[in-house]
């Protein structure tokens, strides 16, 4: 029998969208599936909806319901601690997935013996304002045959699309404690996934496509504050420097070690120094600078081929430290 598959559907205020995501799972073509739905307080009838779909469906389902609203890393974290699947999955609240996804990933993850520890796919983008979708395929190039660690190369330098779609093996995740930080509200999935691919001892590539992220009119119409917009920042570099720890202290692969020491690690530093820049924090951004380690940026120029712009940027910084402080605190206007 083919193994159960967990599916986590984090959802809050998604009224006018739930319910064709949980009805694209119960028409899902792999049928050993549950539903781990978790509404995160909604105040509208997400969870009326919820129950609704998935009670007149043939597919086991648990609904989770949040005390209190506490974010989309949180309500993924309460359904993977409920998750029984071999494998698991994450669909947001808002998307809707293709008939074929779920057997498509999996059919990719168990093409070799073991199956993969962590299968990844493209994603298509639709715009519901105008009806466009637009398609981020992974390039053919990038295939299962690959090493692991060549894959997380080819995700952390952008020649990969971001896991929309994945498949993970739960137990896999559990054992390396992977989770998604809950005090952060941007780059919290990219770090999940980064994590889980850089410790990976297989990795899949699916290049069917059958997730759809919907860009809709909560997220293209609404103008976030300037101090969210640093919130966000901030927390994206958070992030980043999390997966940098992680990779650096748990990845047997020495060329991800070398691109963690030689591109993302100056990358992280030169990002704190724009984000002080972009808070007009002048006395903040001199004090580091005063105290930076120069060895550790100019490392950046081990990995200009694979990434010029951060060593442009550290010699910015260290010739003309004026000049990127005045660059940058124009990002955000005041």
């Amino acid at each position: 029998m083919e193994p159960l598959i967990s599916v986590v559907v984090p959802a809050f205020n998604e009224g006018k969208y739930v319910a064709e995501a949980l009805t694209s799972l119960q028409s899902q073509t792999y049928k050993n599936i549950e539903v781990i739905f978790v509404d995160d307080f909604s105040k509208d009838d997400t969870a009326q909806i919820a129950e609704r779909v998935l009670g007149n469906g043939v597919t086991a389902y648990k609904i989770i319901r949040m005390k209190k609203n506490c974010g989309v890393s949180a309500t993924r974290n309460a359904g993977l601690k409920e998750a029984k699947g071999y494998f698991v999955t994450f669909l947001d609240g808002d998307d809707y997935l293709l008939p074929h996804a779920i057997e498509a990933l999996y059919k990719a993850a168990a093409d070799r013996e073991p199956a993969a520890a962590v299968t990844i796919s493209g994603y298509r983008e639709l715009d519901t304002a105008t009806g466009k979708t637009r398609v981020h395929r992974i390039n053919k190039a990038v295939t299962s045959a690959l090493q692991p660690d060549e894959i997380a190369m080819s995700r952390i330098l952008n020649k990969i699309p971001p896991e929309h779609s994945a498949l993970y093996k739960r137990d896999f995740i559990a054992e390396h404690g992977i989770t998604f930080n809950e005090n952060c509200v941007n780059g919290e999935d990219c770090e999940f996934a980064l994590k889980a691919l850089s410790v990976s001892g297989r990795t899949a590539i699916c290049h069917e496509i059958g997730y759809v992220y919907r860009v809709h009119e909560r997220m293209t119409t609404r103008r976030p504050s300037e101090t969210w917009q640093l919130r966000r920042y901030k927390d994206n570099t958070d992030a980043i420097g999390r997966t940098v720890s992680f990779i650096m202290e748990n990845s047997e692969s020495a060329k991800l070690y070398d691109l963690c020491s030689s591109m993302l690690v100056p990358l992280v530093q030169l990002r704190y120094f724009s984000y002080l820049a972009m808070k007009k924090d002048r006395v903040g951004f001199e004090n580091m600078l005063s105290a930076l380690d120069k060895k550790v940026i100019m490392n950046s120029r081990r990995s200009f081929i694979k990434k010029p712009e951060v060593h442009v940027r550290a010699l910015t910084l260290l010739a003309f430290p004026k000049l990127y402080y005045r660059q940058y605190s124009k990002r955000i206007m005041h």
